[in-house]
């Protein structure tokens, strides 16, 4: 199954791991995010649940606020599974980015 990182900063990672539940093949996304190295946070998405909310994570001086959240496509014949988040994130000296976009894609048959 497809993992998939996109890059925050150099030590913030917004991991996908793609699985399959029951008989649909890629429907699952397990959002973990990464600090320096460790899961500091984690949420799954399936097909009759595909949003998850995020509490307050902290990361040292960083942080994605409350709220935040990761909304999961699945894929079919006809489109790519995605994921798109919609954080607030915030980074010294307490400069807060939205950020609203893509961070994976992959196909109904991606191995």
């Amino acid at each position: 199954m497809p993992t998939i990182n996109f890059n925050i900063t150099a030590q913030i990672v917004l991991q996908t791991v793609v699985s399959s539940q029951g008989a649909s093949t890629n429907n699952v996304a397990t959002i973990n995010v990464i600090y320096s190295g460790t899961t500091v946070w984690s949420g799954v998405m399936i097909q009759s649940a595909p949003k998850v909310i995020t509490p307050l994570i902290q990361m040292g001086d960083n942080s994605i606020s409350a709220g935040s959240s990761f909304n999961l496509t699945v894929p079919s014949t006809l489109m790519s599974g995605n994921v798109i988040a919609e954080i607030d994130y915030t980074s010294p000296p307490n400069l807060t980015t939205p950020f609203n976009g893509q961070i994976s894609s992959w196909s109904l048959t991606a191995p």
